[in-house]
């Protein structure tokens, strides 16, 4: 995953992860939520090619249970990551699309877990996907 865009909270206590940022797909929000956009065949080749490091004690490095998590947030089209990408950070990622439906970006709220928990981050989705239609339709234009 490559970030290249971020709008900072006004908290002392954040995540900063900066522009340009890069991160492995499977233990991020929006990573596992492109994984999961993928069709079937070729979302299990890429999982099979992956070097899937174990970035914390929550992240899968099990191709199986990954292909099984990415099942799940494909059905919600919600990315999550709990703890997977670093410790007490949180994150729900929801698809930005371009004009064919397909998965062109992510929009992802992180957090520290001092400050959100997953299930409150979960609350904001509604939020993320009006936000994300928006950005939808705008690249359309």
């Amino acid at each position: 995953m490559l970030y290249f865009d971020r709008v900072e909270t006004h908290w002392p206590l954040r995540v900063q992860l900066n522009i340009g940022s890069r991160a492995p797909l499977h233990y991020t929000a929006g990573g596992k939520l492109y994984l999961s956009s993928l069709p079937a065949a070729q979302r299990q080749r890429l999982i099979t090619q992956l070097e899937l490091n174990r970035n914390t004690e929550n992240t899968t490095t099990n191709p199986d249970e990954l292909l099984e998590a990415l099942s799940k947030i494909r059905a919600e089209k919600i990315g999550v990551d709990n703890e997977e990408f670093m410790l007490g950070m949180i994150a729900v990622s929801v698809p930005i699309q371009d004009h064919r439906g397909r998965m062109s970006a992510g929009l992802a709220l992180h957090a520290p877990v001092s400050r959100m928990s997953l299930k409150q981050a979960r609350s904001f989705v509604p939020r993320l996907r009006e936000a994300s239609a928006e950005l939808s339709v705008n690249a359309l234009e």
